[in-house]
């Protein structure tokens, strides 16, 4: 059931995260308004609605699915998405100034009242928040794409007023709530995560096994409903080399710069994962979703 503090939800960016993030939070019975300024993006939002539901695989009962897609709207203008928004929730790209920037115009337009987060993966909440003035209704609000986590990263002013509802508001989402005691780039789950997608990638990069077969290799032997090269597809291969990239920078780890400049490889002939219909697998009815794909047939 919704909380009373949060009625209308802004969604900044109409990729899959963003995508995924209207959806669950739609079928929470939140009105949800999706904000990008790419024509295209919007129109294919959609689609790639129809997309993650066939990825949660049962995550979301029929009636659910119905009645979230009929609270989800979608605009070009920045300004129409967050009037009378209570909750506005960031998922550009992984790009430090982009975000500033796009904290700052949001700022500008929204109500003082709102609740201001970003969804980054790999950046940290401090280098965000002093873009903007009302640091007190800043936090970072972190989901987990087809699991049940989400995780907040307060900053040094956010009032714990503002906590407190971001974790009433989770569980109101039929999700798990995790309140990290200081800010870490990747979060809890990402920062292992990330090591996992970087060594799954290399694997297939450098020949041990084909994209098909680490997937299946790690279902079958976890007894998982998703492979990593699947869900590399399904975040979308160029944020994926993004975050791969921030992690080069901060660790100095090559393998993530060898795992980016593999998947470089696919993103310059357009091959973005779902988004874009084909990355390592085609959409829609993508081949680890086939009944027998763990088996091999």
């Amino acid at each position: 059931m919704p909380i009373a503090e949060i009625k209308k939800i802004c969604l900044i960016g109409a990729g899959s995260i963003g995508c995924w993030n209207s959806l669950l939070f739609a079928s929470a019975g939140y009105q949800c308004v999706v904000y990008d300024l790419s024509a295209a993006a919007l129109a294919s939002a959609p689609e790639r609605q129809k997309w993650h539901i066939a990825m949660a695989q049962g995550m979301f009962s029929p009636e659910q699915v119905a009645a979230a897609l009929q609270r989800i709207s979608y605009t070009s203008s920045l300004e129409t998405a967050l009037q009378g928004a209570d909750l506005i929730s960031e998922s550009v790209l992984e790009k430090l100034e982009l975000k500033r920037q796009v904290h700052q115009q949001i700022e500008a337009l929204c109500s003082p009242d709102a609740i201001l987060t970003t969804n980054s993966s790999s950046l940290l909440v401090s280098e965000i928040e002093d873009a903007v003035v009302r640091r007190n209704r800043f936090a970072a609000l972190h989901t987990n794409m087809l699991g049940r986590l989400m995780e907040v990263v307060p900053g040094p002013q956010t009032d714990p007023q503002v906590i407190d509802i971001l974790t009433r508001f989770i569980v109101s989402c039929d999700q798990a709530p995790v309140v990290m005691l200081k800010e870490k780039d990747g979060y809890l789950a990402n920062s292992m995560l990330f090591s996992w997608l970087k060594t799954a990638v290399l694997l297939v990069a450098d020949g041990y096994g084909t994209f098909t077969d680490v997937d299946r290799s790690w279902c079958a032997g976890q007894n998982a409903p998703i492979g990593p090269m699947a869900l590399v597809d399904g975040v979308g291969l160029d944020l994926i080399i993004d975050i791969f990239d921030a992690q080069f920078s901060k660790s100095a780890d090559k393998d993530f710069k060898r795992a980016a400049d593999f998947l470089r490889t696919y993103q310059a002939r357009g091959l973005l994962g779902m988004k874009s219909g084909e990355g390592f697998y085609s959409y829609p009815d993508p081949a680890w979703q086939q009944p027998g794909f763990i088996m091999g047939r």
